[in-house]
């Protein structure tokens, strides 16, 4: 046994060295955003060293894990879409290495490819991403940044404006197909009158609504309008002019078809106020926006809700290109939703 023992020992550190390797990686979580279309035929393609070693379909959620003491270009691309590369450099010191090193997450979004946008600023990398030494922890080459950081702007600026205006086409055109598959409700003759139970049940269910009112002499009436009062006086043609069904010389309380235009009438019917009724809704919901720049990144805060419960909303936009949304500060959200919520790109 006294014999055998060294080999045990050499294969123990065969395995830990072989584990250690294995651990010797760089995790890189990637959160991919395609403007105004799916992952369908959406791809990632990896180079390590300049060969290409490996393609990913495109999702979401994506975990690329990359070698250390290596030179990566990750491309990301759709056809009809602008292609994106980033560069990881992975050459990180030993004794970093032993301490862990934590994922590095990034943010890519692929606009469209829009007429008018000058896109030349895409052939070359948007970040360089590579171990910093003044903070010990991998992040994005600033220098690198800058010399691109101007034209990547003014490209991404405009192509997030071309994205707006095409969600906001095809929302105008959604809405318009929608009212051509809804049928047309069917108008009844008003001008007839009820005459029995069962037809006046029809009539007041009808688009129109009445709500008749006679208080001559004591006795509840419906004026109808082959018998219309001729008083004293009154000209002869003025009189054959027949009240609509449901209205009195008196007093007339008609309402038009539609549930926007019922809900106000009956508001005014009660002694309430119109534009008081409109205007409390406005007062119970606020919106506040707060805009923070920090040496890597710029906050946008928006608090949204009533005095009883405030929801808070937030963009976080890294200099590196990275952008990310979420809602109380805890649950992830896509911009879509961060731009339905808070109407703002």
């Amino acid at each position: 046994m006294k014999f055998l023992r060294p080999y045990f020992i050499a294969l123990l550190l065969l395995f830990g060295s072989s584990i250690v390797v294995e651990a010797a990686s760089l995790i890189i979580p990637v959160q991919l955003t395609i403007e105004n279309g799916t992952f369908e035929n959406s791809f990632v393609y990896v180079k390590k060293n300049g060969e290409s070693i490996y393609s990913l379909p495109g999702e979401k959620n994506l975990r690329l894990k990359l070698e250390l003491n290596s030179d990566y270009v990750l491309s990301f691309s759709k056809n009809g879409y602008i292609t994106k590369q980033i560069h990881v450099r992975t050459d990180i010191p030993e004794e970093r290495v032993r301490g862990g090193l934590d994922p590095y997450k990034i943010g890519v979004r692929l606009f469209k490819q829009y007429e008018g946008v000058n896109i030349v600023v895409y052939n070359q990398p948007v970040a360089f991403i590579r171990y910093l030494v003044d903070t010990d922890e991998m992040g994005y080459d600033v220098d690198y940044t800058k010399s691109i950081m101007s034209d990547l702007q003014v490209a991404e600026t405009k192509l997030e404006q071309k994205a707006k205006e095409e969600r906001e086409q095809l929302a105008v055109a959604e809405k318009e197909q929608k009212k051509k598959t809804i049928p047309s409700p069917e108008i009844k003759n008003t001008n007839q009158v009820p005459s029995s139970p069962q037809v006046m049940s029809e009539t007041q269910n009808s688009s129109i609504v009445t709500t008749p009112v006679n208080v001559s002499r004591g006795e509840d009436k419906m004026s109808t309008p082959s018998q219309p009062k001729v008083n004293a006086g009154e000209d002869l043609n003025k009189s054959k002019t027949s009240p609509a069904v449901g209205e009195d010389e008196g007093h007339t309380l008609k309402m038009e078809s539609g549930s926007d235009k019922l809900k106000p009438a009956l508001a005014i019917d009660r002694g309430e106020d119109k534009s008081a009724t409109q205007n409390k809704v406005l007062v119970e919901t606020t919106k506040s926006v707060s805009i923070s720049d920090e040496p890597n990144r710029k906050v946008t805060t928006v608090l949204i809700g009533s005095p009883e419960h405030v929801c808070t909303y937030k963009k976080i936009e890294y200099k590196w290109g990275g952008k990310f949304y979420f809602k109380d500060d805890k649950t992830s959200i896509s911009d879509q939703m961060f731009f339905l919520f808070t109407g703002i790109n």
